[in-house]
């Protein structure tokens, strides 16, 4: 039996016929391509069809989902193949993940219509896109998001809030604002023990830690504390990442990890310490550990986003969820864009990601003006570094 006649026969191509799929016109697209009539083997064929029958992913399962969100940042976990969780805010100031495989899907903070399926859970909720289910992306600044998550921002006049935030094993999304106290190594762990059932340290990741992107590229890996008082702690894990997509926009933080790359391991913490202590923060983080230990709170958690706080009184910020009709005006827009292609251009010739251009070095590159923030700066970085990402590709 020739291939697509067994193809014809197999339960998937009746399943999705009945699902109202037009299975013929996949089948002949596959039929007609390149890959299909280069190969001559029957089995081969008959994998390429079935490929073309059967989705890659199973559609996404749950309530209906339709709604504007603002999203941060994204994270997943070193050695695992999930998708890429991005934390995103509702207009109800709720945070929610977004599910996604495409760790490029947003060009950094932005606003965005998201279509999908939700599930909730004791770990809050999760969405899933239905293909084609983002849309109307629309990149925000670090002042625009601050005027929003400022507004549920948790520090230590928030002792009973912090108190109430859920222990164990049950995550949940908060926003932390404090000054940067330490700076710590992540512990690396080996296999558990069979008698013990625990895992002992092996070692420590360095400052820079790479992803499993192909070309991989340079994450951020080490635990910030911030300066809290009153009795509580607050560390802030920043993970070796498999896709991920973290962002930390702190004023030299990039450049300070890649000086501390060239010193030995057991002096790297200190030397990034010594250059961001006392630096006013905010942390958004998954939180995930919440102990009092000798009258001591201990909060822990993976932390994908991080942004050196600017100068915008609470009582003041305006409200810039995605609830408003009419985004600001953006009379220099045209501008950042030049700005941000003149890096891109730079660092296509010089093979480095922007993400780990100096600021001071990338305002060189583009000739930006020193009326222009280096927070504003930073975020050009990072849409430059989307950019240079996808042209290496």
């Amino acid at each position: 039996m020739e291939p697509i006649e067994q193809a014809r026969q197999s339960k998937e191509y009746k399943e999705r016929k009945a699902a109202g799929v037009d299975v013929e016109a996949l089948l002949k697209m596959a039929t007609e391509s390149e890959r299909y009539n280069k190969y001559k083997s029957p089995a081969t064929r008959l994998s390429i069809l079935m490929s073309a029958i059967i989705p890659l992913r199973e559609p996404p399962k749950g309530e209906d989902f339709d709604e504007e969100l603002l999203v941060l940042a994204g994270s997943d976990r070193y050695g695992q193949k999930f998708p890429v969780k991005f934390i995103a805010m509702r207009k109800n100031k709720k945070f929610r993940f977004i599910n996604e495989f495409d760790a490029n899907k947003f060009p950094g903070t932005c606003k965005c219509r998201v279509v999908g399926k939700s599930v909730e859970s004791a770990y809050g909720m999760d969405v899933t896109p239905i293909d084609g289910g983002i849309s109307a992306i629309e990149p925000k600044t670090f002042e625009e998001v601050q005027k929003v998550i400022q507004k549920v921002q948790l520090t230590t006049n928030d002792w009973d809030k912090l108190e109430n935030i859920r222990d164990g094993n049950k995550n949940e999304i908060a926003v932390f604002r404090g000054k940067i106290k330490a700076v710590w190594p992540i512990a690396v762990f080996g296999a558990k023990s069979e008698q013990t059932g625990k895992a002992s340290k092996v070692g420590e990741l360095d400052a820079l830690s790479p992803n499993e992107r192909a070309p991989a590229s340079l994450n951020p890996t080490m635990q910030i504390k911030l300066d809290y008082s009153g009795g509580f702690e607050v560390a802030a894990n920043l993970e070796q990442q498999h896709h991920g997509a973290p962002i930390y926009q702190i004023e030299d933080f990039e450049a300070l990890c890649v000086d501390a790359m060239e010193l030995p391991k057991d002096q790297q913490m200190e030397f990034i310490r010594s250059g961001i202590v006392g630096r006013d923060v905010l942390l958004v983080m998954n939180v995930w550990g919440n102990k009092e230990i000798k009258e001591k709170r201990y909060i822990t958690g993976s932390c994908p986003f991080i942004m050196e706080a600017l100068d915008i009184p609470v009582n003041d910020a305006r409200e810039q969820l995605p609830t408003e009709d009419k985004p600001s005006p953006s009379p220099s827009k045209k501008a950042d864009l030049d700005y941000v292609n003149d890096i891109v251009s730079a660092c296509l010739t010089l093979n480095q990601d922007p993400e780990w251009v100096p600021v001071a070095k990338a305002r060189d590159i583009a000739s930006i003006p020193a009326e222009v923030s280096d927070n504003m700066v930073g975020e050009m970085k990072k849409r430059a570094a989307q950019i240079w990402k996808e042209k290496k590709a």
